[in-house]
């Protein structure tokens, strides 16, 4: 029998995460408000102010969806990983799926892009 483990999101790093989208949305607030700011630039693509509004509403809206979930995650009491006897419960981002059980994990490995290091679970 596999016993329960629980690992924990990383409080330190949502802090961070929140922080970070606040200064995007307050970028993208900037960028929407200063549009007509670039067009003495010599972008040829950042020379037109509704491309440049565009671009703000967008980093505002994904950011900002970002932000929301990221604060509540902070507050959120859930384990961000839980590896027991029925599979593997994931809890840990806007993508999980919840639990994935043994019988349908084909392969679990690990893979570290620059300093990040991920859990890939291969599944049928």
């Amino acid at each position: 029998m596999i016993e329960k483990i629980e690992i924990q999101l990383s409080k330190k790093k949502l802090h961070r995460g929140f922080i970070g989208s606040l200064a995007f949305v307050a970028g993208g607030v900037w960028l929407f408000i200063n549009a007509n700011e670039f067009q003495n630039m010599s972008f040829t693509l950042l020379h037109n102010p509704m491309i440049v509004k565009g671009i703000g509403i967008l980093v505002v809206l994904f950011f900002g969806a970002v932000g929301i979930f990221t604060f509540k995650k902070i507050f959120d009491k859930k384990v961000g990983l839980v590896i027991d006897s029925k599979g593997i419960t994931d809890h840990s981002s806007a993508l999980s799926i919840g639990l994935i059980e043994w019988n349908d994990i084909s392969g679990i490995r690990t893979k570290r892009i620059m300093s990040a290091k991920f859990l890939i679970i291969d599944v049928l």
